[in-house]
């Protein structure tokens, strides 16, 4: 399941993902407008960027490669990885001013619940998709 399958990348369209391949690997991307309200209105807003990655150099190659993007609040990279653990890194650029980045593995064959806190949407969103694909293709477990 990488970019390059129509299946997949309809699958995660639906989920609000576009395919992804870029300095950090390739998967899935969206970018999300958070508004924040009043009683008057809008009040601010910001970006979220959110990536799915299933090819990618190590983990620490994507912290050094981490920077901010104008107009971003957060960056939150999913790892996708059998070989994965809770622990997650987050970075926040001139004391959060210009915005965080955070990056953490998610397991391809849990719905979540084991993920860390931050990313548990990101890993239930892949593990639905995952699910999805396979019972598409007549598959019983990838």
């Amino acid at each position: 399941m990488t970019p390059d399958d129509a299946l997949m990348n309809e699958i995660m369209a639906e989920m609000g993902f576009d395919p992804y391949k870029g300095k950090y690997g390739e998967g899935w991307f969206r970018y999300i407008r958070a508004i924040k309200g009043g009683l008057l209105g809008e009040v601010g807003s910001y970006y979220l960027h959110d990536y799915i990655l299933v090819k990618y150099p190590s983990k620490e190659d994507i912290i050094s490669m981490l920077a901010p993007v104008d107009g971003v609040m957060t960056q939150r990279i999913a790892l996708v990885s059998d070989h994965w653990d809770k622990k997650h890194f987050s970075k926040s650029f001139w004391l959060g001013f210009k915005g965080f980045a955070e990056v953490a593995y998610i397991s391809p064959h849990e719905e979540g619940k084991y993920a860390p806190r931050k990313f548990r949407d990101l890993s239930y969103i892949w593990y639905v998709a995952k699910t999805a694909y396979a019972k598409h293709r007549g598959l019983d477990n990838i």
